[in-house]
């Protein structure tokens, strides 16, 4: 039980770090349309950011029903599981906003030049080092992306092997989520990791991605201390 009161936070950690990564790839890139494969380079970096965002997701609804016992000093720094949730919820808010954006705001010329610009999905774009959007192409590396992908499978295999233990969990996550000004349950993008990939084709609109991703800010605000929600 203290072997997953550390490895649970930690993963999800680690979870977030790789979803914030791909993320921020994919906002440049969709900001970049210097080569024919931005676009697609964009889908399939937000769909990575995607997967590791809802395997996280299950790891701290684990970590939160597993009540961690007394940790070492050495892993006291460790974000209890209601914070990691706030950061898991809030940027699959800001992932599915990327997967459809709004229209963005102009950027300042200290954008343009490189000061980096958010744009309407929230993400930091980063600054290009260009003048005009006309910088060098940007892509993943293949090999970074392939690395990825291979440890969330790992991770999702955990999962699966765990099954049971993992639906009980995410059953009380769902209720201590309550009922939503949004969507009257919770959206199917809450647990399906190809969520992504039906956005890509074509089978999620645009209204319902922005609906769900609504839903996903919702809940960081609902689990944020009762205090905090005054005013």
């Amino acid at each position: 039980h203290r072997v997953e009161s550390i490895a649970f936070p930690t993963i999800v950690l680690v979870l977030l770090s790789l979803a914030a990564a791909f993320a921020r790839a994919a906002a440049v890139l969709d900001g970049t349309h210097v080569c024919e494969g931005s676009s697609s380079s964009a889908a399939s970096a937000a769909g990575i950011a995607w997967r590791a965002l809802v395997v996280a997701r299950q790891f701290a609804a684990l970590d939160a029903a597993s009540r961690r016992s007394e940790l070492y000093s050495l892993f006291a720094h460790l974000p209890d599981s209601q914070e990691l949730l706030i950061r898991i919820e809030h940027l699959s808010g800001a992932v599915l906003l990327l997967m459809h954006p709004t229209p963005e705001v102009p950027a300042s010329p200290a954008g343009r030049d490189g000061g980096g610009a958010v744009g309407g999905n929230g993400i930091d774009h980063g600054g290009s080092g260009s003048s005009g959007g006309t910088g060098p192409a940007i892509s993943v590396p293949e090999m970074c992306a392939v690395q990825a992908q291979l440890n969330i499978v790992k991770m999702e295999q955990w999962l699966v092997l765990h099954a049971g233990r993992v639906s009980n969990a995410m059953e009380v996550l769902t209720a201590q989520f309550g009922t939503s000004t949004m969507v009257q349950e919770s959206p199917c993008s809450f647990r399906d990791a190809s969520f992504a990939e039906k956005v890509a084709v074509g089978s999620i609109s645009s209204y319902q991605c922005r609906l769900q991703a609504a839903w996903h800010f919702e809940q960081s605000i609902r689990l944020l201390p009762k205090s905090m929600h005054r005013g």
